[in-house]
């Protein structure tokens, strides 16, 4: 019974009539084809003008066995640019990320706190804040190229680069650390449709190796309905159904 809900849903929003205004989108998961086990994983909440304002991550798996810890993430706007987001976890501790723009309107600048309830967490060696930016960079035609990470004394932590194509777009994100780190440079390919709109990610070491990959379905009003999502170290798929209200 639950698997003919399921489908009948997926169809329902495949047919939505384009501009349509929501106020709220439940997310629901299965792995494998057990779609029996379906459960609630995150509700995301609008406002009046269609952005997103909060997102709930209940119990949401970003594989069949990777998934991200509980928490609530606040969203805030000046007219359409997001200025703060605000994720809140159960704990007590919140990552704070301030976004900086140009005369542009072109996003430039991240600038992420972390706390501890209303304490502002310091790192372990000289017991300064904990912060840490994320700089980009655009060619004369405003296009993203790169992307880097810097800690607050501006030291490159990684860095990200940008290459399009009429069809698709990778990046390639090198990892600098401080100190020793695991963290292997790796590539993202995206496929658009014709609208723009990324319906395959595919995600490559350093070695070749596929690391995963992600299909993504969308409905007319170019929301996004589903996603199939595969780990290269499990059989199985993480199947993700958003249903818009």
């Amino acid at each position: 019974m639950k698997k003919i809900l399921i489908q009948a849903l997926i169809i329902l929003q495949s047919f939505l009539v384009f501009g349509q205004e929501y106020s709220q989108c439940k997310i629901y998961q299965f792995t494998g084809n057990n779609d029996s086990d379906t459960a609630l994983a995150a509700i995301q909440t609008f406002d009046s003008l269609g952005n997103l304002v909060l997102y709930n991550y209940i119990d949401f798996k970003l594989g069949n066995i990777s998934s991200l810890a509980a928490c609530r993430v606040y969203f805030e706007y000046k007219d359409t640019l997001l200025i703060k987001k605000t994720k809140a976890f159960d704990n007590g501790d919140s990552t704070i990320i301030i976004y900086q723009y140009n005369e542009g309107n072109l996003l430039i600048r991240e600038q992420k706190n972390r706390y501890s309830g209303i304490k502002e967490q310091m790192d372990i060696w000289g017991g300064k804040p904990l912060l840490s930016y994320v700089n980009y960079f655009y060619d004369e035609h405003n296009k993203l190229i790169k992307k880097n990470g810097t800690n607050r004394k501006a030291k490159v932590m990684w860095k990200e680069k940008y290459v399009y194509s009429d069809t698709s777009f990778s990046i390639t994100r090198k990892t600098k650390w401080l100190f020793n780190s695991a963290a292997k440079p790796y590539t993202i390919y995206y496929y658009l449709n014709e609208n723009g709109d990324i319906i395959r990610e595919k995600k490559i070491s350093s070695k070749g190796d596929i690391i995963y990959f992600e299909e993504l379905t969308y409905n007319e009003d170019r929301r996004l309905i589903k996603t199939i999502r595969k780990e290269s170290f499990n059989e199985e798929t993480a199947t993700s159904i958003y249903i818009y209200h």
